[in-house]
């Protein structure tokens, strides 16, 4: 398994209208070797789902920031 050069954190709460954007900005870049964490506060809208589908594997679910 390959190491993983950048490891990106993106906290969230409900966030369904940004979350999109922001991974398309960030797997556009030219780092290719990166992870996405996705550390979200009980979002109730679709930031999580949209997230998967963009791949983003580490998905943290935290009650309280």
């Amino acid at each position: 398994m390959e190491k993983k050069l950048v490891s990106l954190i993106i906290r969230s709460k409900n966030e369904e209208k940004w979350i999109k954007l922001s991974l398309e900005s960030i797997f556009s870049q030219t780092i290719k070797n990166l992870e996405v964490i996705l550390v979200d506060n009980n979002s109730n809208d679709n930031t999580v789902k949209i997230a998967k589908s963009y791949g983003v594997k580490k998905i943290s679910k935290i009650k309280k920031f």
